[in-house]
């Protein structure tokens, strides 16, 4: 255990550069996560696509909570299994703007506890006195800085885990990379995602590009939204699925718009991007009928 504690502390940034100072408070009312999660339980990949969004208000101890649902679709391409689901109050939380904290009111302790502390410094441990899902895999604090979001910075705070990702980070008034409530992806066998965040109908994560629809169990998917790239932001492998048996092409190319890497493949496709810089990409998947998908990916 000590190894992969000294690892993690040896990355830690003593310094904190393009900090701001400016509280960006966490969302009460129209806004959307949408992200991704992928398992493996030894026989069956599981994939779970899902929008989190605002319910109703409820009035608890003379507080004010907010509800958050969370619905998608689920599916396994090795497997075969599918549907949907619909979490109507996946967490019912409020926030004190003062002391920067989104606090989750716990319905069998009947107390509060916390869902994000944004009061972060470097080398805290990220437990569940910190954040929602403190706990899986040990995570610490390595870095502070700034990230641009809609015309304003926001701070971030950059995390290793033992056995997981170094793109792993949380956002002032959004959350997790990973996901709302998802744990860090471990880069083995476990990957999640924030897709999108979307905040009074404005695109603001990863940029103002993304789009984040609702999936709930009343909406007709075609076969663009089994469609999916993943994880984005991406490190050394990015995976890609696409729900038909059909010859497909994945066409990446540079933010110039030059053709890198052109590949064609069957229902599912892994991709070696150790070889790719940091940065932008852009993507095609096309199969006999024309382009079926086109967007932007983001390396780490």
């Amino acid at each position: 255990m000590k190894a992969p504690l000294l690892l993690l502390f040896t990355l830690i940034t003593l310094s904190a550069p393009a900090q701001t100072s400016v509280y960006h408070p966490f969302p009460e009312s129209n806004a959307f996560w949408c992200g991704q999660e992928q398992g493996y339980d030894g026989s069956c990949d599981h994939t779970s696509i899902f929008t989190i969004y605002f319910g109703n208000d409820t009035l608890i101890n003379g507080f004010i909570y907010h509800k958050l649902i969370k619905s998608g679709y689920q599916y396994s391409s090795l497997c075969g299994s599918g549907g949907y689901f619909y979490y109507p109050a996946i967490a019912i939380i409020r926030q004190d703007t003062v002391m920067h904290t989104v606090l989750m009111y716990d319905t069998t302790l009947a107390t509060d506890t916390v869902f994000y502390d944004f009061n972060l410094q470097v080398g805290d441990t990220l437990d569940k006195s910190k954040v929602n899902w403190g706990n899986g895999p040990l995570c610490i604090v390595t870095s502070v800085d700034s990230i641009l979001i809609n015309g304003n910075y926001r701070k971030r705070f950059n995390h290793g885990c033992t056995y997981g990702c170094a793109d792993s980070s949380i956002i002032e008034g959004i959350g997790s990379n990973s996901g709302l409530i998802s744990f860090p992806s471990t880069c083995f066998e476990y990957f999640a995602s924030l897709t999108s965040f979307e905040q009074n109908e404005i695109a603001m994560y990863p940029d103002t590009s993304a789009n984040c629809d609702v999936i709930s169990g009343v909406k007709t998917i075609s076969d663009a939204d089994y469609i999916q790239l993943y994880p984005n932001p991406f490190l050394d492998q990015l995976n890609v699925f696409v729900n038909n048996n059909e010859l497909t092409d994945i066409i990446v190319y540079d933010i110039s718009s030059r053709k890198i890497i052109q590949k064609k493949f069957i229902r599912s496709f892994s991709l070696n991007t150790e070889e790719l810089s940091k940065g932008i990409y852009l993507y095609k998947l096309i199969n006999k009928s024309g382009v079926m998908k086109q967007g932007k990916l983001f390396k780490d």
